[in-house]
Protein backbone atom coordinates (compact mmCIF):
# COMPACT_ATOMS: atom_id res chain seq x y z
CA UNK A 1 0.00 0.00 0.00
CA UNK A 2 2.87 2.52 0.87
CA UNK A 3 4.54 1.73 -2.42
CA UNK A 4 1.24 2.02 -4.65
CA UNK A 5 0.38 5.60 -2.52
CA UNK A 6 4.12 6.64 -3.68
CA UNK A 7 3.09 5.41 -7.07
CA UNK A 8 0.09 7.80 -6.99
CA UNK A 9 1.47 10.50 -5.98
CA UNK A 10 3.91 10.38 -8.91
CA UNK A 11 6.90 9.90 -6.21
CA UNK A 12 7.56 6.14 -7.37
CA UNK A 13 8.16 4.50 -11.15
CA UNK A 14 7.11 0.68 -10.44
CA UNK A 15 9.14 -0.05 -13.60
CA UNK A 16 12.12 1.73 -12.54
CA UNK A 17 15.37 -0.76 -11.78
CA UNK A 18 14.78 -0.81 -7.78
CA UNK A 19 18.67 -0.86 -8.13
CA UNK A 20 18.55 2.53 -9.28
CA UNK A 21 16.96 3.48 -6.16
CA UNK A 22 18.28 1.44 -3.06
CA UNK A 23 22.05 1.78 -3.08
CA UNK A 24 24.26 -1.44 -2.53
CA UNK A 25 22.41 -4.27 -4.31
CA UNK A 26 23.97 -7.09 -5.92
CA UNK A 27 24.32 -6.16 -9.65
CA UNK A 28 22.76 -9.14 -10.01
CA UNK A 29 19.26 -7.87 -9.08
CA UNK A 30 19.94 -5.02 -11.44
CA UNK A 31 16.48 -5.58 -13.26
CA UNK A 32 14.57 -6.27 -10.64
CA UNK A 33 11.58 -3.42 -10.75
CA UNK A 34 9.11 -2.27 -7.62
CA UNK A 35 6.09 -4.26 -9.24
CA UNK A 36 8.12 -7.26 -9.85
CA UNK A 37 8.92 -7.45 -5.97
CA UNK A 38 5.04 -6.48 -5.00
CA UNK A 39 3.95 -9.43 -7.36
CA UNK A 40 6.64 -12.23 -5.78
CA UNK A 41 8.10 -12.58 -9.22
CA UNK A 42 11.60 -11.04 -9.03
CA UNK A 43 13.35 -13.87 -8.48
CA UNK A 44 14.49 -13.01 -4.89
CA UNK A 45 14.49 -15.93 -2.40
CA UNK A 46 12.39 -16.58 0.78
CA UNK A 47 14.11 -17.21 3.86
CA UNK A 48 16.51 -19.30 3.95
CA UNK A 49 18.45 -21.80 6.54
CA UNK A 50 20.56 -18.80 7.13
CA UNK A 51 17.75 -16.84 8.12
CA UNK A 52 17.09 -19.36 11.49
CA UNK A 53 17.98 -16.74 13.54
CA UNK A 54 17.21 -13.61 12.17
CA UNK A 55 14.57 -12.91 15.34
CA UNK A 56 17.40 -12.58 17.49
CA UNK A 57 18.57 -9.18 15.77
CA UNK A 58 16.99 -5.84 16.36
CA UNK A 59 17.30 -4.24 13.15
CA UNK A 60 17.40 -0.06 13.25
CA UNK A 61 16.19 1.01 9.94
CA UNK A 62 15.43 -0.82 6.53
CA UNK A 63 18.58 -0.61 4.86
CA UNK A 64 20.09 -2.81 7.89
CA UNK A 65 17.48 -5.56 7.04
CA UNK A 66 18.28 -5.43 3.51
CA UNK A 67 22.22 -5.69 4.07
CA UNK A 68 21.31 -9.17 5.66
CA UNK A 69 20.41 -10.50 2.08
CA UNK A 70 21.69 -8.23 -0.44
CA UNK A 71 24.24 -10.32 -1.83
CA UNK A 72 21.99 -13.65 -2.67
CA UNK A 73 21.53 -15.31 -5.60
CA UNK A 74 18.21 -15.11 -7.45
CA UNK A 75 16.26 -17.90 -7.85
CA UNK A 76 15.29 -17.01 -11.20
CA UNK A 77 15.86 -14.45 -13.97
CA UNK A 78 13.66 -11.26 -12.40
CA UNK A 79 9.81 -11.88 -14.18
CA UNK A 80 10.17 -15.22 -15.33
CA UNK A 81 8.23 -17.50 -12.47
CA UNK A 82 6.47 -16.41 -9.26
CA UNK A 83 7.84 -17.32 -5.65
CA UNK A 84 6.73 -15.94 -2.34
CA UNK A 85 9.47 -13.82 -0.94
CA UNK A 86 9.46 -12.42 2.24
CA UNK A 87 12.95 -10.57 1.66
CA UNK A 88 11.27 -8.86 -1.36
CA UNK A 89 8.93 -7.28 0.84
CA UNK A 90 11.64 -5.98 2.83
CA UNK A 91 13.82 -4.69 -0.52
CA UNK A 92 10.14 -3.04 -1.35
CA UNK A 93 10.28 -1.40 2.14
CA UNK A 94 13.48 -0.10 0.97
CA UNK A 95 11.93 1.91 -2.05
CA UNK A 96 9.47 2.78 0.18
CA UNK A 97 12.02 4.73 2.43
CA UNK A 98 14.06 6.32 -0.47
CA UNK A 99 10.98 7.49 -2.60
CA UNK A 100 9.41 8.93 0.59
CA UNK A 101 12.76 10.32 1.72
CA UNK A 102 11.73 9.62 5.33
CA UNK A 103 12.20 5.72 7.60
CA UNK A 104 9.75 3.74 6.29
CA UNK A 105 7.80 3.36 9.76
CA UNK A 106 7.18 6.95 9.43
CA UNK A 107 6.27 6.68 6.02
CA UNK A 108 3.50 3.83 6.84
CA UNK A 109 2.23 5.51 10.10
CA UNK A 110 1.84 9.15 8.59
CA UNK A 111 0.10 8.02 5.16
CA UNK A 112 -0.89 4.54 5.45
CA UNK A 113 -2.19 3.93 9.21
CA UNK A 114 -2.42 6.95 10.05
CA UNK A 115 -4.73 7.24 13.84
CA UNK A 116 -5.00 3.41 14.02
CA UNK A 117 -3.44 1.16 16.00
CA UNK A 118 -1.24 -0.76 13.07
CA UNK A 119 2.14 -0.41 14.69
CA UNK A 120 5.36 -2.52 14.07
CA UNK A 121 4.96 -5.95 15.63
CA UNK A 122 4.74 -5.87 19.70
CA UNK A 123 4.71 -9.15 20.44
CA UNK A 124 6.66 -10.47 23.35
CA UNK A 125 7.47 -6.74 24.27
CA UNK A 126 6.12 -6.61 27.83
CA UNK A 127 3.19 -4.56 25.76
CA UNK A 128 -0.05 -5.61 28.59
CA UNK A 129 -2.42 -6.00 25.02
CA UNK A 130 0.11 -6.90 22.44
CA UNK A 131 -0.09 -10.58 21.66
CA UNK A 132 1.81 -13.51 23.25
CA UNK A 133 3.59 -16.10 20.87
CA UNK A 134 3.01 -20.00 21.00
CA UNK A 135 4.47 -23.10 19.23
CA UNK A 136 3.42 -26.41 19.27
CA UNK A 137 6.39 -28.70 21.04
CA UNK A 138 6.30 -33.19 20.90
CA UNK A 139 2.27 -32.18 20.84
CA UNK A 140 1.87 -29.60 23.01
CA UNK A 141 1.49 -25.89 23.36
CA UNK A 142 4.43 -23.88 24.88
CA UNK A 143 5.26 -20.32 24.70
CA UNK A 144 7.63 -19.18 21.61
CA UNK A 145 11.05 -17.79 22.23
CA UNK A 146 10.74 -13.90 21.56
CA UNK A 147 10.99 -12.67 17.97
CA UNK A 148 11.68 -9.47 16.73
CA UNK A 149 10.44 -8.73 13.39
CA UNK A 150 12.37 -5.71 12.19
CA UNK A 151 13.94 -7.23 9.53
CA UNK A 152 10.20 -7.30 8.06
CA UNK A 153 8.70 -4.35 9.18
CA UNK A 154 6.24 -4.11 5.41
CA UNK A 155 6.29 -8.17 4.32
CA UNK A 156 4.67 -9.20 7.92
CA UNK A 157 6.33 -7.20 10.58
CA UNK A 158 2.89 -5.34 11.90
CA UNK A 159 0.47 -6.17 14.78
CA UNK A 160 -2.95 -4.62 14.67
CA UNK A 161 -6.07 -4.79 16.67
CA UNK A 162 -8.78 -6.26 15.51
CA UNK A 163 -10.94 -2.73 15.21
CA UNK A 164 -7.99 -0.96 13.37
CA UNK A 165 -7.66 -3.76 10.70
CA UNK A 166 -11.29 -4.07 10.25
CA UNK A 167 -10.64 -0.06 9.85
CA UNK A 168 -7.84 -0.31 7.80
CA UNK A 169 -9.61 -2.42 5.12
CA UNK A 170 -12.87 -0.43 5.23
CA UNK A 171 -10.68 3.00 4.60
CA UNK A 172 -8.86 1.03 1.73
CA UNK A 173 -12.61 0.02 0.08
CA UNK A 174 -13.61 3.56 0.69
CA UNK A 175 -10.88 5.60 -1.30
CA UNK A 176 -9.20 6.95 1.98
CA UNK A 177 -6.09 5.65 2.22
CA UNK A 178 -5.06 5.34 -1.37
CA UNK A 179 -7.62 6.67 -4.34
CA UNK A 180 -9.87 3.97 -5.54
CA UNK A 181 -8.35 4.00 -8.92
CA UNK A 182 -5.03 3.24 -7.08
CA UNK A 183 -6.73 0.04 -5.22
CA UNK A 184 -8.19 -0.78 -7.99
CA UNK A 185 -4.33 -0.83 -9.98
CA UNK A 186 -3.08 -2.99 -6.66
CA UNK A 187 -5.59 -5.62 -7.27
CA UNK A 188 -4.43 -6.13 -11.37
Amino acid sequence: TAAARLRQDSLLDIDAPVASIVPGLSPKWNLITTRQLAAHISGLPHYQDVDLTRGDTHYANVQSAVDVFKDRDLLFAPGTSYSYSSWGYTLLSAVVEKRAGTPFLDYVANYITRGLEIVPDATDSGNPVASKAYEFKNGRIKPAPRHDYSYTWGGGGFGATPQALATFGGQMLQGKTISRETFAWMQQ
